[in-house]
This record gives structure tokens, sequence and C-alpha cells, in this order.
């Protein structure tokens, strides 16, 4: 089941585009980093017991000194808080169900400003709690929406990204109506076999309050936006030739990406854009998916001007059969939640019979 991680995405819930890229030479860069490459050593690496499998990117973070993470359970799902060294601090339960303060699905979470913000497409709304759990309000969101791949909140303020309509998008926290979106030029209804695959995640830098776009295939490209959603600048970068699209596939009644996703989510700190190489799949003639090789990296940016600073590598860890997804940076570590359907994990901490998670946490090379 953890193959289809990122991947499988129920008839009932989601409809895909077409897409077209905007023609712009604001920032290019080669495949090769201006300053050289860093290797990074695994301060600790903890497997994560009972995360989800499914969106477990966009229910991960940092809050303050934790990490947290999506639990699923029969009844309810929990927000599992822990130490950097994997060490439990506390957990606060969602029930599921409809009406307030329950949820039926959760796609992401987002804490900010000690507020917990959930998404539930299901339920149509995000779910404010504070941090500990109590509920708080049901924003109740906009049907026209369409099918929102990430959200991500800045200054009450709920920014989103689509895969039908709607590129990038802000709603009124208050409302849940939509004050601003940037659509897709060509808008297709529906989908067919070998459709590419064109959303991006949505990545706040609070620092600077910037919205940044990371798209998920190629070609590689990065957009960034200030609040009011205009667009100031957009980076490309050249990928390696054996880089393939991502597209759906359409499997009985599943929807299924194949392909390479180059970009799972950015991180920042004051100085650097952070990106990881997310991960690759292969559909099989019996609509099995398998993960492919996909390289270790992490590819650092200078926030002004968007040029390919550092790679980041491992000299454990080259390749990895799975997902490779940036939960987040603070001023020592660089945090990845990571899954390896390989051996990856029993070579590096010896660990056996356990999940294909597994939280990595680098010291950051940057600042040594």
């Amino acid at each position: 089941m953890y193959k289809r991680f990122f991947l499988i995405i129920s008839t009932c819930f989601l409809l895909i585009i077409g897409c077209s890229q905007k023609d712009s030479s604001d920032v290019r860069n080669t495949m090769k980093p201006k300053k050289g490459i860093k290797n990074s050593q695994i301060e600790n690496i903890w497997d994560p017991e009972g995360i989800v499998w499914s969106n477990a990117d966009q229910c991960v973070g940092i809050y303050r000194d934790s990490i947290y993470y999506l639990k699923w359970k029969e009844e309810a799902y929990s927000l599992i808080f822990t130490s950097f060294e994997g060490e439990f601090i506390k957990e606060l339960e969602f029930q599921k169900g409809k009406g307030p303060g329950k949820v039926q699905y959760i796609k992401s979470v987002d804490i900010v400003n000690d507020l917990i913000y959930i998404y539930d497409p299901h339920g149509h709304k995000i779910g404010i709690s504070d941090i500990n759990g109590k509920h708080i309000d049901d924003i109740m969101i906009e049907n026209e929406l369409g099918a929102v791949w990430y959200i991500g909140i800045l200054d009450r303020k709920i920014y989103f990204s689509g895969a039908l309509k709607h590129k990038i998008g802000k709603l009124n926290i208050r409302t849940g109506k939509i004050e601003k979106t940037v659509t897709y030029k060509n808008v297709k209804k529906g989908y067919e076999d070998g459709d590419k695959f064109c959303a991006a995640s949505v990545n706040i830098d609070r620092k600077n309050n910037k919205i940044y776009l990371g798209y998920v295939s190629i070609p590689y490209r990065i957009e960034r936006y200030n609040k009011n959603l205009q667009e100031e600048k957009v980076m490309r970068k050249e990928v390696a030739s054996d880089v393939e699209e991502m597209r759906y596939r359409l499997v009985d009644r599943w929807k299924i990406l194949e392909g390479d996703a180059v970009i799972s989510s950015l991180g920042f700190d004051k100085k650097y854009i952070y990106s990881s190489f997310g991960g690759g799949y292969e559909v099989k003639r019996n609509g099995d998916v398998e993960n492919t090789d996909s390289p270790f990296e992490l590819y650092i940016y200078s926030k002004d001007s968007l040029k390919y600073e550092y790679k980041i590598v491992n000299k454990n860890i080259e390749k990895i059969k799975g997902v490779n997804s940036l939960v987040g940076i603070t001023n020592e570590y660089i945090v990845l939640c990571v899954v390896d359907e390989a051996d990856l994990f029993e070579k590096i901490d010896g660990s056996k019979n356990q999940s294909d998670f597994r939280f990595i946490i680098l010291k950051n090379p940057l600042y040594d």
C-alpha cells in the first residue's frame, strides 16, 4: 500500500486538467550549482509509527521545537507531536464524521501562530483548532474551487493551488469566499489517459511574505508571488535527460500518477530556498505502482536572485526507491520525510520489519 502513497486519487475526489505554462526567461539555471556540492550528515532517523499513507507530505511540519505528523485511526485522525529525536510529546485527536469539529478526510494540515488549520475536501471546509486541539471554527469553502492540491496560510488568508481550474488562489479565512485567483489558460473539464499532471505545491515564506509555487512535473520551475497574487519572478532549471514528465494513467477506477516528481515541496531560511527531488513512479501492466530509483538530493536557491547556489547530498544515501519530501528547515537541521521500498533503512540504521517511512534529520551543511 505504501507505493500508492502520493499517487492514487479516487475518482470521487479529483479531476485533473491540462495546463499551460507562462513563457518567461526571468531566471534560468543549469544543472551545475554555482557554489558547489555540500555533504550533509544524518543527525537522527526514526520511524513515524502509523503515519497516514495518502498525502503524508501535506500533513507533516515543524512547530517550534517539534515535528508533527498525521496518524490514521479507525474512528479518528491523530496529530502526533514529537521531538527531533522522535520522542513522543503529545497527541491530538480529530474525530471522523460530519458536523462542527469533525472531519471526513484530511488532505493537509498547517500550524500558524498556535492555530491548527485542517483542510477537509470531502466536508468542503477548513477546520480551525487551538494548539491543544480545541475546536474553534469550521470555515465552509466554495465548491467553485474545484480540485485543490495544496493550501497554505499567510496573514489570515488561505492560499491554494489547484488541479482543475485555478493555478493559484486566495480565500477569505472568515467567509471561505474566493478573493482572487490566477486560472490556467487552457482548462479541461476532464482528463484522459496520458494527460500531463500540472499542479504545484503552495509554499509560504512567512519571513518575507511571499508565496511560491513549486511544480511537480517538468519543466522544472518555481514561481514567486506577492500576497496579491502578482507574479514577481519565475525560475527554471535544467534536469537530467532521463527525468520523465508526470502524467495520469487510468487503471480501472483509479487515477494514478506516473513519472518523476521533481519538486515535492519547498523550505526556507533567511537566505535560501530548499527543494528536494520528490521521487519517481512507474505503472505496471497489471495496474500496480512501483517506485523508481531517484536521486537523494536537495537543491538550494538564493532567495534574492533565485540562482542555483548549492546541491546537498549525503554520502550514505545516493538513491532512494520512493519519495523524499521536505518537512522544514531550522537553523541547524533539514527535516525530511522519506519513503523507501528497498533496503535503505536497514542499511542505515539496521532496522527490520518496520514501515517504509522515516523522518531523516540532516545537519544543515550551509551553516557549519
